[in-house]
């Protein structure tokens, strides 16, 4: 009897694991990059999920929490290792963007560079899209972490 109520209760708070997770996907707009982020938990601030790159880049696993800002109210907040991967550099990338898809999508990036505070990289809009085989086409765009300059 023990082993059934166990089995009904694991059961149960797996279904709500699952039904508690809530997926935001936006590309940012005039750039290559996508994310397919995951915000579960309870309350739901985990984040994860991927940031699939330009075409010949690797697609990179990204994590993260939502929280509030003052005077912005909730963001997503990513931590991205995507220098390390495809510039073989040490600089961490944090991404941050709106947490209401409700809302116009806007984002900022940040550089951390050893020995320094947080730099703002870059900023712009980005798009939400729900159908992963319907986002849009941006595979002739330059990545975000990408300086034109240097291209």
């Amino acid at each position: 009897m023990m082993k059934k109520l166990c089995l009904v209760v694991a059961i149960v708070a797996l279904g709500n694991l699952a039904a508690s997770a809530t997926d935001i996907n936006f590309s940012l707009d005039t750039f290559c990059d996508t994310f397919q982020l995951t915000l579960t938990g309870t309350p739901k601030v985990y984040l994860d999920g991927v940031h699939t790159t330009c075409p010949g880049l690797p697609n990179v696993l990204v994590g993260g929490f939502l929280h509030t800002i003052p005077g912005m109210g909730a963001v997503l907040d990513l931590s991205d290792p995507t220098f390390g991967y495809t510039e073989m550099s040490p600089y961490g990338w944090e991404f941050i963007t709106n947490a209401d898809t409700r809302q116009p999508c806007v984002w900022a990036s940040y550089l951390y560079y050893p020995g320094t505070p947080n730099v703002l990289y870059e900023t712009g809009t980005c798009t939400y899209f729900t159908d992963v085989d319907a986002r849009p086409n941006v595979s002739s765009l330059r990545p975000a972490f990408k300086d034109p300059a240097v291209n």
